[in-house]
This record gives structure tokens, sequence and C-alpha cells, in this order.
């Protein structure tokens, strides 16, 4: 799977934490200084995807543990201004019992919905109980990895 760090919310992001909401970094659809390519949707306005399905990569990359019964549930948030002063969210994924927590699953499902606004992000809710360890890493790859 090619990632490129222009499109990515969340490197091994730790969510070792408190139950909460956390946020992944934020990706501009209107960024300027960017070469526009149909590889790096960064560039490439309001247009995100040109009419095809844009890949969403979320994928545990270190499996969730807790000294409870934590729970962990993503969601895909798109908002009109980089503060997210009223984000929309584009698509919930299910809420995910610790073990199912596993390193490689999905947290979302594999394309953006249409909808999008100038920005992106990612919303993590961990709920229930602190998790003690646990990563994710989400992208707009060039593709999906199938095996």
């Amino acid at each position: 799977m090619i990632l490129d760090t222009l499109t990515m919310f969340s490197d091994d992001q730790d969510l070792a934490k408190a139950a909460g909401s956390y946020y992944s970094d934020v990706l501009s659809l209107k960024a300027t200084g960017y070469t526009t390519s149909k590889d790096a949707p960064n560039g490439v306005g309001s247009d995100l995807g040109k009419g095809r399905a844009v890949p969403l990569m979320c994928q545990v990359t270190e499996a969730f543990t807790s000294g409870g019964a934590a729970t962990v549930q993503v969601a895909l948030q798109t908002s009109t201004d980089e503060a997210f002063s009223s984000p929309v969210d584009l698509m919930t994924g299910k809420q995910f019992s610790l073990a199912e927590l596993v390193q490689g699953l999905h947290l979302l499902p594999e394309h953006v919905p249409y909808g999008s606004l100038n920005y992106l992000r990612i919303k993590y809710i961990i709920g229930t109980a602190t998790t003690t360890a646990g990563k994710v890493t989400a992208d707009l790859p060039a593709s999906l990895q199938s095996n």
C-alpha cells in the first residue's frame, strides 16, 4: 500500500488514553502550494477524487489493551473551517469491543463518502474505560491493499 504524508490523518497515533474523544491531523482539501495531481488530494480543491471513489484506510497498527472493557469508535468528519467549529460526521464506524481491537483491524469503510467540505479529520472515541495501549494509522492511500 502506498501512503503519502500529505494525505495522512494519523501515523501510528497513540490512543492509550482515558475515555473521551481524540482527533487526528486535519487535511485541507483547499490547500495551496501543492502540485495538483490525481494522486495528491490535498491539491485538487473541492474536486476530491474527480468522480472516482477515494480510498480511505483507518487501521489498528498496535492492538488495544485496557484494564477495563474499553471500546473504540471512529468517525470521519468534515468542516468548512480548519478549527472544526461545526463538524459534520461523513461516516461513523461501529463501536468495537476491546477483544476486536487487534492489529490489522479496519475501523472504517474503505472509501470517503460524497459530501466532503473544505477539511477532513478523524475523530477517535474511546468509551467505557481507559486504554493502556493501542495505535492507529489513517490515510488517503493511492490504493488499498487487498491481502
